[in-house]
């Protein structure tokens, strides 16, 4: 099978141009900050976004996007794109890989140009670069969402939330089903069957 076959060529050609154009703002940002700054501190300032630049890169690059996108654990990934390994021109998306994760990764460096130049003049330089590969493997926090519905409920709900989140990307998420033994709704006292069907469907089933 032919691994570009779902590749969209507008949207590779946009995320080139987006990726370029986050690049850019890393030197823009050097001599935003160097002019700040009194002269003596303008070089070592603009060094310092450029220092920031490169260690977030190679960071994110034999780590950070592991650490980020690979696995399923909530928190934090796992190693198995360690290196880049299996990114690739494959698709993520209608995207290659290989550019999904350069795009991801001038975030990486433009964010931690702009935490840690701004302090060219309060702090060392190799306590930033110390700090800096430990940001680039930052998980984004997921949110969990418990759902509670009678059993024939079940595979409608399952259906709509996949229809209204899915992008195709990866962190859409995952639907957990597991079995629940008892429901006690709190204010009524009602359980199992009656604690999770909404009041007005019972009213109406009464009537």
């Amino acid at each position: 099978m032919d691994v570009h076959s779902t590749v969209s060529g507008a949207n590779k050609a946009w995320l080139l141009v987006s990726t370029a154009l986050v690049l850019l703002m890393t030197p823009a940002l050097s001599l935003l900050y160097g002019g700040l700054v009194r002269v003596q501190n303008a070089l070592n300032t603009m060094m310092m976004s450029f220092a920031v630049f490169a260690v977030a890169g190679i960071s994110w690059v034999v780590a950070g996007y592991s650490l980020t996108f690979g696995g399923d654990g909530r928190w934090v990934g796992n190693l198995d794109r360690v290196l880049l390994i299996g990114v690739g021109l494959d698709p993520m998306g209608t995207v290659p890989h290989l550019l999904f994760m350069a795009f991801q990764g001038t975030f990486v460096v433009i964010t931690a140009a702009l935490l840690y130049s701004g302090l060219a003049t309060a702090v060392l330089l190799r306590a930033v670069m110390a700090v800096v590969p430990l940001r680039a493997g930052e998980r984004e926090e997921k949110v969990w969402l418990d759902i509670a519905v009678s059993n024939h409920f079940v595979d409608p709900t399952i259906e709509a939330i996949v229809n209204a989140t899915r992008t195709g990307e990866v962190g859409d998420g995952k639907i957990f089903v597991p079995p629940v033994e008892r429901v006690v709704r709190i204010r009524t006292g009602e359980v199992d069957t009656a604690a999770v069907t909404p009041e007005r469907t019972v009213a109406a089933n009464r009537a």
